[in-house]
């Protein structure tokens, strides 16, 4: 069964894990420094970018008004 996997990161140690996505959110205390820390994500460019170009894929985005914006 593969998981998906996530990076988080310590705030005070900056300690690096990989965990479950079903932690995502949740409180953790790091094993180095003993810090409580929300394991949330660490958001690198290419998440990112990726974001970016599936939005982009869809095709034209439209303000409130329903016109499309200008690129």
């Amino acid at each position: 069964m593969a998981e998906n996997l996530l990076i988080v990161q310590c705030g005070h140690c900056n300690a690096r894990y990989r965990i479950d996505e079903r932690y995502r959110g949740r409180r953790g205390r790091c094993r180095r420094c003993r810090h409580v820390f929300r394991m949330t994500p660490k958001i690198n460019l290419d998440d990112t970018v990726m974001d970016w170009l599936e939005e982009d894929e869809g095709g034209e985005r439209t303000e409130e008004g329903g016109s499309p914006t200008a690129a």
